[in-house]
């Protein structure tokens, strides 16, 4: 039996559309009002937010094949399961999050009415976004307690395989991204990055040709996590 894989749901019932690099794949002020989900089919997408003097925060980096924007949409599903729970009623919609392409993007839109029908009927595609869920969830809390360790290497490690793609036969960092963008996700100095992929290319973990990062150990990266901070 061939194994479930929820892009298919996407394809099959879904819109395919293109963004490109720096429009917006899920904007809360225009998906209130449509109530959208996606499957990241190509590209990297950042999870974004603002603060009040406008500026940009990164929360997270979605890498392709990933279903992203149904936050709101589980909201919706179960406020007021939320709401009959005395213990969970001062629970409040979460902060309003944007989902931006951070390279030129390919991504399949479904809407609610279609995500709702599918969570059910479809006991795979419940399985598909609980999978989802917990990935996120993980990657966050991953995150959160490599930045409280203080390990710089562990960050950077953990964020060039959270933003890895396939392109000519192995995996890379798109040429989109710069050490001043990459440095203000970790909450690093730009020396610091610089410093720090010039330590992994010396251990043979990553190389760099034609602007890209190219990522040829995986496994040590993963190590690397697990040790001592490189600088």
């Amino acid at each position: 039996m061939e194994k479930y894989n929820i892009r298919a749901d996407f394809l099959k019932a879904g819109t395919r559309k293109e963004a490109k690099r720096g429009e917006y794949i899920c904007n809360p002020l225009v998906d209130g009002i449509t109530q959208t989900v996606c499957y990241l089919d190509q590209g990297i997408a950042s999870l974004i937010s603002y603060n009040d003097s406008g500026e940009e925060r990164i929360h997270l980096y979605f890498n392709e094949k990933r279903v992203i924007g149904f936050a709101g949409a589980l909201t919706r599903m179960f406020s007021d399961d939320w709401n009959q729970n005395r213990d969970l009623g001062y629970v409040i919609a979460p902060q309003m999050c944007w989902a931006i392409a951070k390279t030129d993007c390919v991504f399949y839109r479904i809407t609610e009415q279609q995500f709702q029908h599918l969570m059910s009927e479809s006991p795979d595609f419940c399985k598909g976004i609980l999978s989802s869920m917990t990935y996120n969830y993980l990657a966050l809390i991953s995150k959160f307690h490599i930045t409280m360790d203080g390990n710089r290497t562990a960050q950077f490690c953990q964020w060039l395989l959270s933003c890895r793609i396939k392109k000519g036969g192995c995996y890379v960092i798109p040429k989109e991204f710069s050490f001043a963008e990459v440095s203000k996700y970790l909450g690093m100095h730009p020396v610091t990055v610089s410093r720090l992929a010039k330590k992994l290319k010396e251990l043979g973990a990553i190389d760099r040709k034609d602007s890209y990062i190219i990522i040829k150990n995986e496994e040590l990266l993963v190590s690397l996590m697990h040790n001592h901070d490189l600088v």
